[in-house]
């Protein structure tokens, strides 16, 4: 086995807390292990950024990648070199907090192609190799104090995306690579209504990224390649200067642009658009074409018109129990009488949607898809 294979391989082990030398052989093994540790150990060392290992490594402690240069449990700071984003709308997650950056190697930019709408998932959004998307979960707890959960990394190597799930220790100093995830951790928290929920939160696996993040034979971003890509609101929701429309990490058609001076065309006339831009970004990662759920030749994306494809006067293929007994998944003026509306108001596994990343139901988002199907003329289904 050669020293590079060696390298990978003992990673599996010392990232999973196994540091014996049986699963990797002998003394050129253990001189992997030790250049495993090297590699991931150089960032506390140097309190730069270690991009080497962020191309190469899966590294055991989310400290060792130097992203962060604040982790005290109450902090996550990032390392200077992170650009925080928001969107202008997110994936519900039972009200988790969730706070994202995007980290670019030097010099580099994302790459904008004009003749591709935004709207259409990555397409005409390229990010540089290094790339590095992180998303913190954490909740309010009951006594006011914040308690971090997970750090998802997604990241750009050579042969594209791949996706990393850190789960933080108690005292929210440190975060472990968790390739199976963690299920079931008790969380009770405050929601932004000031009402006090309990829940059993899941990290998911590494593999299970492919569940949301897999188009076709590929892994790609979600959030941060969805409509108008990223908020270009001039700040951030904690009144900070948002830091996307300060620098010039864009090129469109060649040329370095500022963020608030891409043209945003693709938007829809639809007086609902909220209600299809909610349903775009909680439902359409699936729902495409190319998307885990593409079978159902149920397609979510905000940009298509009214028609059959986004559910209007549809059967299901297959849903089994998750119809309720309905006919349509969404009917026309019927909220109540539409599949669609019915499987955001559930909660049990066999019958909620989305699938995964939530256990309660989002008010917000019930009530937005309740108005827009009820906005809806009922002789639609009779026309087409």
């Amino acid at each position: 086995m050669s020293l590079i294979l060696n390298i990978r391989y003992c990673l599996l082990l010392v990232s999973a807390g196994c540091f014996f030398l049986s699963g990797c052989g002998a003394d050129d093994d253990s001189s992997a292990i030790d250049i495993v540790k090297a590699s991931c150990n150089w960032a506390a060392q140097s309190e730069k950024i270690n991009w080497p290992a962020l191309l190469e490594l899966d590294c055991p402690k989310l400290s060792d990648y130097g992203l962060f240069s604040k982790m005290d449990g109450k902090t996550l700071s990032a390392h200077s070199k992170g650009i925080k984003y928001e969107l202008k709308e997110a994936l519900f997650t039972d009200h988790a907090i969730k706070d994202r950056f995007i980290f670019l190697p030097e010099d580099s930019q994302v790459e904008l192609d004009s003749s591709v709408p935004l709207l259409m998932s990555e397409l005409g959004v390229q990010y540089p190799i290094g790339t590095v998307i992180t998303k913190t979960f954490s909740f309010n707890q009951v006594d006011g104090v914040q308690r971090i959960i997970e750090t998802r990394l997604l990241i750009r190597r050579k042969d594209g995306w791949v996706g990393r799930p850190y789960v933080w220790n108690d005292e929210g100093s440190e975060a472990e690579l968790k390739y199976g995830g963690r299920a079931n951790i008790d969380i009770t928290f405050v929601t932004p209504d000031n009402n006090i929920e309990t829940i059993k939160y899941d990290v998911p696996q590494s593999s299970e990224c492919q569940q949301c993040h897999k188009q076709d034979d590929r892994l790609m971003p979600i959030g941060p390649s969805r409509l108008r890509l990223l908020s270009t609101e001039p700040k951030l929701s904690d009144g900070a200067i948002n830091p996307l429309l300060s620098k010039s990490i864009f090129r469109l058609n060649g040329n370095k642009v500022n963020l608030a001076s891409v043209p945003v065309s693709e938007r829809s006339d639809d007086p609902s658009i909220e209600a299809r831009l909610y349903l775009d970004v909680n439902c359409a990662h699936c729902h495409n074409p190319s998307g885990f759920a593409k079978n159902t030749k149920l397609f979510l994306e905000s940009w298509r018109p009214l028609n059959m494809a986004i559910g209007l006067c549809k059967t299901p293929i297959a849903a089994g129990v998750g119809t309720g007994g309905l006919k349509w998944v969404v009917d026309p003026g019927k909220p109540e009488a539409s599949i669609l509306w019915y499987r955001m108001n559930a909660t049990s596994n066999a019958t909620k949607m989305p699938e995964i990343g939530r256990t309660l139901v989002h008010e917000r988002g019930v009530e937005l898809v309740y108005d827009w199907i009820a906005s809806l003329d009922s002789g639609l289904c009779v026309k087409n």
